[in-house]
């Protein structure tokens, strides 16, 4: 069980459908976890393997985002985008482009504390 801010994952899992819509990545198969339960603002996420691999790769993303603002969370879907010259990208380079930006995002603030 992965535990993790439920703002964080939704609005990430927002962000990618939005992208989605305007055609910028495309075959968007990720879904909600197959169990979500809210308390208190946190999701709790079971995972299995039943679960879609960009799902987990999200859940991963999320759960390394723990700390981070409101503000640098609604950053790292535009700073994944800024990795590509040509659109629309699958989900999962975008994941991996999104995954790199969190961890460069983590460095600079590490930085600057």
């Amino acid at each position: 069980m992965i535990k993790i801010r439920a703002a964080q994952y939704f609005r990430l899992f927002n962000e990618l459908q939005e992208l989605n819509k305007k055609r910028l990545i495309y075959t968007c198969d990720l879904a909600l976890p197959g169990t979500v339960a809210e308390e208190f603002g946190d999701v709790e996420i079971m995972s299995d393997d039943s679960e879609p691999s960009p799902t987990k790769h999200l859940v991963q993303i999320c759960k390394s985002c723990h700390g981070f603002s409101g503000r640098t969370i609604r950053k790292l879907p535009f700073l994944g985008l800024t990795r590509f010259y040509q659109y629309p990208v699958s989900l999962t380079d975008y994941l991996f482009a999104l995954g790199k930006a969190m961890e460069e995002v983590k460095k600079d603030l590490k930085a600057m504390s």
